[in-house]
């Protein structure tokens, strides 16, 4: 009776026990699993998993002291490629979302600061220079991951707003190196982009070959420098100078630095250039010719124009505000004109300066405001005409103010002229727009208009992803303006040029005498 009574209790509880043990050992079991897929999540491979770690056994796992002695183990197993404690002092400096080619540039640039980084004050003997050419090269054919971060997504396009980062890049290396005076004891003095002349594409650039971008100082004024760069896609001209005698190159920019004393804002000299060969001395010559055209125009307004443009000027003012009042005012019966206002063609976006925008003096980056605004104004183009857009080239781009990380920044575009094909020199339909990029501050209740960019892109038929096209040309509707300023700024940023050259322009002004 007593064994029988013992044995009882022992039966009952044996079912609750087998129950904790499979409870026990399926905890155990998911325990293994978690540690396991933590492994393959921080390795990104399940072969790199130790098989061990994966088939412990159940009292192993369950056991906190294993669990600690196994987390330690796992951690020390795991790469750190997350990890930045192998990145160097310069890499620090430089966003990781920067280009190959301005991650190049920009380590060059800190590996020279480095050595004059104790000095306390700018430097006050002027060195003269001769032109020292600086060079990029892109090897797409054979860095895939370079390809990658250039592609666009055309079949074999090349994302131009990288290049426009890199363009900046590149003049801030090359005027950089000439501004310095290789004394380690002095500063020099900052450098920034007081505008792009102009940035044109003569020739497409392709992933296909590899390209050459080169540049040169082409001009020095008191504390301002001129730099002239290139970009071509023949590889066997690397070594070469951007004033030799070839044919007309792919891409041709010009960008424009200054000097400033760090401490008052105030400008300061950089050392003069030294023109030898006789390419050198006409490159110079053309450069300060366009720079006292600019001035002029700037300082006497219509004074500079002959009386045919100016006549000229006033019809066209004159006619397309008339247009433009019609379809204000009778929308309904001007419907079919194929007529639209400027204020119809907006595009616009927004974002908040961050410190991965900032460039080697701490503020936003140049070459990133000329990408963001190259690539809203490719969009809006896209958008308004129905086509592809190529682009041909961006002018008069003046960086008026800087823009300061924590800027809140907005890019309004806009369409100002139109050209058919039948109209265009050129034979293709193109678009002339205007980009403002305006720093606001909505704590103080303020706005101002940092850079202003002018694009010109022609277009072409829009084709699939397979090659097919509508078979149908592009048709551009005519943009009006919506007032007489607006009027005055779209003639002479996109009528004027095609109305006279640069020669009946110096004649007028005497401008061959200044410049000799």
């Amino acid at each position: 009776a007593r064994s029988t009574h013992s044995d009882a209790p022992r039966a009952r509880a044996s079912p609750m026990l087998a129950r904790a043990i499979a409870r026990k050992r399926h905890a155990a079991s998911r325990a293994a699993s978690s540690w396991r897929a933590r492994d393959v999540v921080a390795t990104g491979s399940l072969e790199s998993v130790p098989r061990s770690d994966a088939s412990r056994s159940t009292e192993e796992v369950s056991s906190p002291r294993a669990r600690a002695s196994s987390d330690r183990a796992t951690r020390a197993d795991v790469p750190r490629w997350y990890s930045t404690s192998s990145r160097t002092p310069e890499d620090v400096h430089i966003a990781h979302t920067r280009t190959h080619v301005t991650k190049h540039l920009w380590r060059e640039r800190l590996r020279k600061a480095e050595s004059g980084k104790a000095a306390t004050k700018l430097s006050e003997k002027l060195l003269p220079r001769e032109p020292r050419t600086h060079s990029a090269v892109y090897v797409w054919q054979s860095d895939e991951e370079m390809r990658e971060m250039y592609k666009s997504h055309g079949s074999g396009a090349v994302r131009m707003g990288r290049i426009l980062e890199d363009l900046d890049s590149l003049a801030g290396n090359i005027a950089f190196f000439h501004a310095d005076d290789d004394d380690d004891t002095t500063k020099t003095p900052q450098l920034v982009t007081a505008s792009v002349d102009r940035v044109r594409l003569n020739r497409p650039l392709s992933l296909d070959k590899d390209v050459v971008l080169r540049g040169e100082v082409a001009f020095v004024g008191t504390s301002s420098m001129v730099i002239r760069m290139e970009a071509d896609d023949d590889g066997a001209v690397e070594d070469a100078t951007v004033d030799d005698d070839r044919t007309e190159p792919a891409l041709a920019a010009d960008f424009t630095f200054v000097a400033r004393d760090p401490e008052t804002n105030k400008s300061w000299p950089v050392n003069p250039l030294v023109c030898v060969s006789r390419r050198h001395k006409e490159r110079a010559q053309e450069i300060q010719a366009s720079i006292l055209r600019k001035r002029l125009r700037s300082k006497k307004g219509d004074a500079v124009l002959n009386e045919t443009l100016i006549k000229h000027r006033t019809e066209w003012v004159r006619s397309i505000r008339e247009r433009a009042c019609l379809n204000q005012e009778m929308p309904a019966l001007t419907a079919g004109y194929n007529e639209v206002m400027t204020t119809q063609t907006m595009a616009e976006n927004m974002f908040v300066a961050q410190p991965q925008q900032r460039n080697l003096s701490g503020r936003v980056f140049g070459g990133f405001l000329l990408r963001r605004a190259y690539e809203l104004a490719f969009a809006n183009c896209q958008l308004f005409s129905g086509g592809h857009p190529m682009f041909v080239e961006m002018s008069d781009i003046d960086f008026t103010l800087p823009v300061n990380i924590g800027d809140l920044v907005r890019f309004k575009c806009k369409v100002l002229h139109t050209v058919n094909a039948e109209e265009a020199r050129c034979g293709k339909p193109s678009v002339y727009l205007e980009v403002r990029a305006i720093v606001t501050n909505p704590h103080k209740v303020t706005s101002a208009v940092a850079n202003k960019f002018f694009f010109k892109f022609n277009v072409a038929e829009f084709a699939e992803a397979d090659g097919t096209t509508t078979g149908e040309p592009v048709r551009l509707r005519r943009v009006l303006p919506e007032s007489n300023d607006e009027a005055l700024l779209i003639w002479d940023k996109c009528i004027r040029r095609t109305l006279c050259d640069d020669n009946d322009f110096d004649v007028r002004n005497n401008l061959s005498m200044m410049t000799t």
